[in-house]
């Protein structure tokens, strides 16, 4: 299934959407953008560092924790402890070696960027990623 990242505003989510698109992520909250991925039946999912900002974008669906490094794992157990139920996506500083961490802190997905291809090897960084997730280790 192909998304796009980083959507910004209604015109990147309309190309994307055009190219086929099956979901779309922001950053932050892109209020503008909602009506257009509702529109088409798309799976939009908003992102956040605060509470507040977090809060907003799990109810609607699932929540994108950016950058997630900023306040590491503990800071994700704290969201989760005062948002129980939410889906949050950690996203921004998740690596191949400590995924498996931020999903056993209760995050619901995440989202690696240049870990996985930083040594020109996607299929090595996705093989060292499953053997992780599936030792339970990160």
């Amino acid at each position: 299934m192909i998304g796009l990242g980083t959507v910004t505003s209604t015109h990147i989510a309309e190309q994307a959407l055009t190219a086929g698109a099956r979901f779309l992520v922001s950053p932050f909250q892109v209020p503008e953008v909602r009506p257009v991925a509702d529109a088409v039946d798309r799976l939009l999912v908003e992102g956040g560092l605060t509470p507040s900002e977090l809060r907003t974008a799990a109810n609607r669906g699932v929540a994108k924790l950016f950058p997630a490094h900023v306040g590491g794992i503990q800071y994700l157990k704290s969201l989760l402890a005062v948002l129980p139920g939410a889906r949050v996506m950690a996203t921004g500083g998740v690596t191949v070696d400590n995924a498996a961490d931020w999903l056993a802190a209760g995050a619901f997905s995440v989202s690696i960027g240049s870990d996985l291809y930083r040594e020109n090897d996607v299929a090595g960084g996705v093989a060292r990623l499953r053997a992780r997730l599936d030792a339970g280790t990160g």
